[in-house]
């Protein structure tokens, strides 16, 4: 029990209670509004303006580099103002002349609305004319009939002279002289004169007369029918570079005939092709190979020997063609060489496919050779013991005609193997069959095995 507190003097005297405190009143916060936190929507806004920003800033650095290059801002190129005709007279007559103007004739420049061109002007001296032998007062000993001192010239000899600077032979541009003066005479220029004489088979005048160009009736006509029809230049080049290979080889006419140019031409035989073949049959004259000419012959290329120039320059026979045809008559030659190899229809088939892939490899006649005489060696010394071997352990042949195919199916593994890369199975299964017949697990005797093989 507690003891209630005393005085000094004895007397009991009630507690006090203690004061408490107050409390310190806390201040009230002074309320704001809360910072609005940022959305997404807001953030992704704030990149894609900044990205656009970046953007427009290298846009504006790479047009200022294309600028800075003579470029457009965006980067193409300006458009060259068109020339003013002062310009072009300029720039034309800065050119100079065409080239050396003929005797009796000058290059000037004339200045127009189309930026002005070099013409042909006569100078009026002797000689200067196409006809005439003039006989009168002058000093001249040949009098202008289509020249005109300080005149453009419409002189033939001028159309002449342009056409022999091109390439085109005296003999040719000579000879059609009157047709040439047929069309000056028509009021042609010479640039139109040139066309119509190499392009165009016939042309109607003025007048109503229709003449033939010498120059198509002799090169000319041999574009008619071509896909691609070459220029005059290119055909004339050809066909007078095949007249000089007749020169140098001295080869019969015959190929040279219309129809045998038209060929060439049509199968893009040019002329070195044609001298490289021409030299090929002179060679084969003199050193042939008579198992190639078999070859040939057999392959239904030549009908005999005599024929072999006739398979060189065959104008029928492109160059991809030729090459084909030459590596594989090649190819079957070393098949011929060996005397046991089949050349019947079906191992010409095989041939043939076997060359022509070669040759799209790009295997020259002589790689080809070597090859396939190496492989046709390898295949003569194995097929005779394995067309044994099939008899006796497969059964197979026993007549002639048997025996015939039996030999070319073995044959045709063989070939496979040999050019093709394929393996020969039967061969492997042959020679194991006659490997275990000699140890004496075929199931064979002796003695019923020479039987057989006798």
């Amino acid at each position: 029990m507690a003891i209630a507190p005393k005085d000094e003097f004895g007397t009991v005297v009630k507690p006090t209670k203690a004061a408490t405190p107050k409390a310190t009143p806390t201040p009230t916060p002074v309320k704001t509004s809360p910072a609005a936190k940022p959305t997404s929507t807001t953030s992704t806004a704030s990149a894609i303006a900044k990205a656009n920003s970046l953007i427009e800033s290298m846009k504006q650095t790479l047009s200022d580099s294309y600028v800075a290059q003579g470029l457009n801002p965006d980067g193409t190129a300006k458009a060259e103002k068109p020339l003013t005709r002062v310009q072009q007279n300029a720039a034309t007559q800065a050119a100079g002349p065409p080239g050396q103007a003929p005797a009796g004739f000058v290059y000037k420049f004339i200045s127009d609305v189309s930026g002005g061109s070099w013409r042909l002007y006569s100078t009026g001296t002797p000689g200067g004319g196409t006809t005439g032998a003039g006989t009168g007062t002058g000093t001249g000993t040949g009098a202008n009939t289509t020249d005109t001192p300080g005149k453009p010239s419409t002189s033939v000899d001028v159309l002449k002279a342009l056409l022999k600077a091109q390439g085109f032979s005296s003999n040719i541009v000579d000879s059609s002289a009157s047709y040439l003066n047929s069309l000056l005479k028509d009021n042609l220029d010479y640039d139109n004169a040139i066309e119509v004489f190499l392009n165009t088979k016939d042309y109607t005048l003025k007048n109503g007369t229709k003449i033939t160009s010498p120059f198509y009736t002799e090169y000319g006509y041999l574009n008619e029918g071509l896909p691609m029809p070459k220029t005059a230049g290119e055909i004339f080049n050809a066909v007078e570079g095949y007249k000089g290979l007749k020169s140098k080889y001295g080869f019969s006419d015959k190929y040279l005939a219309v129809d045998s140019i038209k060929e060439y031409v049509k199968n893009n035989v040019s002329v070195e092709d044609l001298d490289k073949r021409a030299n090929e049959a002179r060679l084969a004259g003199i050193t042939a190979d008579p198992n190639k000419t078999a070859a040939f012959i057999k392959l239904g290329y030549i009908k005999d020997a005599t024929g072999l120039q006739d398979f060189f320059m065959d104008s029928k026979l492109g160059k991809e063609q030729f090459e084909i045809n030459r590596n594989t008559g090649a190819f079957v030659a070393e098949a011929i060489r060996r005397g046991n190899i089949q050349t019947g229809a079906a191992p010409l088939a095989d041939f043939k496919k076997i060359a022509a892939d070669l040759t799209a490899k790009g295997y020259t006649e002589a790689a080809i050779s070597q090859l396939a005489s190496t492989g046709f060696e390898n295949i003569a010394q194995t097929i005779n013991p394995l067309v044994k071997y099939a008899g006796i352990y497969q059964k197979a042949g026993g007549t002639v005609a048997s025996n015939q195919a039996l030999t070319e199916s073995i044959q045709q593994s063989l070939v496979a193997e040999e050019f093709q890369g394929t393996a020969s199975e039967r061969r492997k299964i042959l020679e194991e069959q006659n490997k275990r017949a000699f140890q004496g697990t075929a199931g064979l005797t002796s003695g019923s095995l020479t039987s057989r093989m006798v």
